[in-house]
């Protein structure tokens, strides 16, 4: 899995899998901590977020794609 992982640095592509990550973060805390609060402003970054890591994702070779999500499938933090 090293080599994969390394193949993948520093690349857009790595950007979308921590954007996922921190993405799913926020997600848990919005859903199972009842005292978090996220203002409006926190509510759109993370939209931002998640549209931008959406196009680089879909402009990403299949090759790319594939191992960025078998790296999520086995890795709560890939980088």
């Amino acid at each position: 899995m090293k080599p994969l992982v390394q193949s993948l640095a520093g690349t857009l592509i790595a950007r979308v899998a921590d954007s996922f990550c921190d993405l799913q973060e926020a997600r848990h805390r919005a859903d199972y901590d009842h005292l978090a609060l996220f203002s409006k402003e926190v509510a759109l970054a993370h939209v931002d977020v998640a549209e931008k890591a959406i196009e680089t994702l879909a402009a990403a070779s299949d090759r790319e794609r594939d191992a960025m999500f078998a790296l999520i499938a086995v890795s709560t933090r890939l980088f």
